[in-house]
């Protein structure tokens, strides 16, 4: 009776952990990045926005109009 339990319970488990593992694979942007140190944790610049900018997927991040960007890294272009 209780290995009828365990088993329903793994795989109510399974079942209910199968939509957070599926997804949809996204390109990289680049290969090799620009960063003023190892470990990309010193800013580059500070930025302002000019206008506000709605991301169009998940790699990129909302903007509003006067926020202030701080830059740690800058994607290189492939050679």
């Amino acid at each position: 009776m209780t290995q009828n339990v365990y088993l329903m319970i793994s795989l109510l488990c399974l079942r209910l952990m199968h939509p957070l593992a599926t997804g949809i694979f996204v390109q990289k942007l680049a290969s090799k990045k620009l960063c003023v140190d190892d470990d990309c944790v010193n800013t580059i610049s500070l930025a302002r926005a000019e206008e506000d900018y709605n991301a169009s997927d998940c790699r990129f991040i909302n903007i509003k109009k006067g926020q202030l960007i701080y830059v740690y890294s800058k994607l290189m272009k492939e050679k």
